[in-house]
């Protein structure tokens, strides 16, 4: 039985011949990615599995758009590694994403209107 190491080993030197057979954007390597983020991450390497899920997550809206199931399975998967303390300040999943989270915010005052809520007595 193979250990991690050598599992580890294996997947990233297969990544090349796969880059090379299917193209750099292809599932294949992302599938590839995918299982280098679960070792990482049964070895509690939170950041290393986020690594490796952000490059499958890339692939994977690249290859087969944001809807299909393995892509929200894996930003779904990274939303999940965020929570973590302390890797949501080290990482960002994507900055539109990033942007659409926050509350908007307008920071026009209309002038048209007194401030106070107090409606003029003219």
């Amino acid at each position: 039985m193979l250990d991690v190491q050598e599992a580890m080993t294996m997947l990233k030197s297969s990544i090349n011949p796969k880059c090379q057979a299917f193209g750099d954007y292809s599932e294949q390597v992302s599938d590839t990615y995918k299982l280098m983020g679960s070792i990482h991450l049964s070895q509690g390497s939170i950041e290393r599995a986020l690594r490796a899920y952000k490059k499958c997550y890339g692939i994977e809206q690249l290859v087969l758009g944001k809807n299909h199931k393995k892509t929200k399975d894996t930003l779904r998967t990274m939303e999940l590694l965020m929570t973590s303390p302390g890797i949501a300040n080290k990482f960002v999943l994507n900055t539109q994403d990033e942007l659409q989270k926050r509350p908007r915010f307008n920071s026009v005052v209309n002038t048209g209107t007194q401030m106070g809520g107090f409606k003029s007595q003219t």
